[in-house]
């Protein structure tokens, strides 16, 4: 039986019951050790086909598991679910949500194609429900701050940007292909989803892209990519994508036309160059860099932004608020990722619609 939204009674916010599909390495080290931090969420079933896998779940507080999602819909009283697994997966099972009428967060990559992710989108809005996928960068702490600093008034209209985001190899030649498709396709799929998602949020619709990759002699299996991109509000900006380098690394720079720039590296540090007329002598230019860290003391699971984003997804049932990132912003970011595939592989530029 499928649970009834969740509610606010009075000042009291009842709890909304949650599901997990999928019980792999990534649910059970950056997803599932976060639901017992959030007070809004009621736990109710973890489900896997391997039962193995699907037992791990009441390490976290899971009442119970199953190994057939059919059967944990028809035997709990479920408001919400977590999908994470590779791509395909998390399409078919976020359809049974929808088809469910619960809530979804799915993990990224949330299909495995832009047309099957904009479906999924239309299959849970016309439900009326909550749909977010885990392109989480953006729930970083740091990153918020950034998104802070650059809509300031002091920082002025944004004019340019650059991100990089080095990945080590595995992530883009994992068994199966996650996803099938090309190298450079699934690499997207399963990585630059991320950078395309934050390069969105902190700049806005990209109108314009132009790329192209690079191989190496000794690699069949290495991938990277540039990319310069026109905003639809008129700044430039460039992306770097590399496989197996030898740590996940990714940073965003913002610059605006005062003069200021913002940059976040690795999703846990920030640096900012402040105007002169901020440090109150010119000859500081140069040489002062402000610095926001948040520390030891951070309270999330595994990489900033996985605890932020659910508590968001959390937030946004009980509240009734649209979330981001949407599952519309999810195959937007898979469109400028696919995009700037096309762009490498025909040789010119590629025009992204209003709408993408």
């Amino acid at each position: 039986m499928v649970g009834a939204v969740a509610v606010c009674a009075g000042s009291v916010q009842q709890p909304v019951r949650l599901a997990v599909i999928g019980c792999g390495v990534h649910s059970v080290t950056s997803l599932q050790p976060c639901i017992p931090l959030i007070p809004a969420f009621e736990y109710v079933a973890a489900c896997d086909r391997h039962p193995e896998r699907a037992a791990l779940g009441l390490r976290f507080g899971a009442r119970r598991w199953y190994q057939d999602v059919a059967r944990m819909f028809a035997d709990e009283a479920i408001d919400a679910a977590i999908v994470a697994g590779p791509a395909a997966m998390n399409y078919e099972m976020g359809l049974a949500c929808a088809e469910a009428g619960v809530h979804l967060f799915v993990e990224k990559p949330m299909a495995p194609t832009v047309n099957a992710a904009r479906q999924l989108a239309d299959a849970v809005r016309a439900r009326g429900r909550v749909g977010m996928v885990g392109t989480m960068w953006r729930h970083a702490p740091a990153i918020g701050v950034q998104k802070k600093l650059v809509e300031s008034p002091a920082f002025g209209r944004a004019v340019a940007f650059h991100g990089t985001h080095l990945a080590p190899g595995e992530f883009a030649t994992g068994p199966g292909g996650r996803g099938g498709g090309s190298l450079g396709w699934r690499f997207m799929l399963d990585q630059g989803c991320h950078m395309a998602d934050c390069t969105r949020f902190l700049m806005g619709p990209v109108r314009c892209v132009t790329a192209a990759t690079s191989t190496t002699s000794t690699r069949r299996d290495q991938f990277g990519l540039s990319a310069l991109l026109v905003f639809a509000g008129g700044a430039t900006g460039t992306l770097l994508f590399a496989s197996h380098a030898s740590v996940m690394s990714p940073s965003v720079t913002v610059v605006g036309e005062a003069g200021q720039a913002v940059t976040v590296r690795h999703l846990v540090s920030l640096e900012r160059h402040p105007l002169p007329d901020d440090l109150g002598d010119p000859a500081l230019r140069a040489r002062v860099t402000q610095t926001w860290a948040h520390g030891a003391n951070y309270r999330g699971v595994s990489r900033p932004g996985h605890l932020e984003a659910l508590e968001h997804f959390a937030r946004a049932i009980n509240t009734g608020a649209a979330p981001a990132p949407s599952l519309d912003d999810g195959w937007r970011a898979l469109r400028l990722c696919q995009a700037m595939l096309e762009s490498a592989e025909g040789g010119r530029s590629v025009p992204l619609a209003s709408g993408e």
